[in-house]
């Protein structure tokens, strides 16, 4: 058994765990947690890059008549309507509830994500302080921060209500 930092432990030839020594290592929670953060961290990316909205397809005859329909609204102004009045009080009312509640959706949107990062706990511990590792095997396809699991997970957290 072995105590490694962060700075000690590497991927070496295609990704296998190893020590700055050489030495084959593991550790069974952080192995299974960096797998499944190499799942989150791909699933993040295609998602950022995927366009989740659903088109319809439009046919020609919709695109005519929609143009019909835009030149015959085409209406002269003869009296302008009157202008809005401000009203600054009921102004910043209506602002300081909309701060209010945005701010009770980011509280719950940070308590779900808090909630959901707790597992990856030994990552912290890892980053922080080290780990006890053994001599063992493993092949992983990369080591992530704890800074890139939460950007995953930050990105997936709407997706995943």
């Amino acid at each position: 058994m072995k105590f490694l930092k962060k700075s000690e432990v590497v991927l070496k030839n295609g990704g296998y765990l190893t020590s700055k020594d050489g030495e084959s290592v593991t550790h069974n929670e952080f192995v299974a947690l960096q797998t499944e953060s190499h799942y989150l961290v791909n699933l993040a990316n295609t998602v950022r890059a995927t366009n989740f909205e659903v088109k319809e397809p439009i046919t020609f005859d919709q695109v005519v008549a929609q143009v019909k329909a835009q030149l015959n609204d085409e209406k002269r102004v003869y009296v302008e309507a009157p202008k809005k009045i401000k009203r600054a009080t009921t102004d910043k009312l209506a602002e300081e509830a909309l701060a209010w509640v945005g701010f009770q959706k980011d509280k719950t949107v940070a308590e779900k994500l808090n909630n959901t990062l707790q597992r990856f706990n030994v990552i912290a511990e890892f980053e922080e302080h080290g780990l006890f590792f053994t001599e063992g095997i493993v092949k992983l396809k990369n080591i992530y921060t704890l800074e890139q699991i939460i950007e995953a997970v930050t990105t997936l957290q709407p997706h995943l209500d």
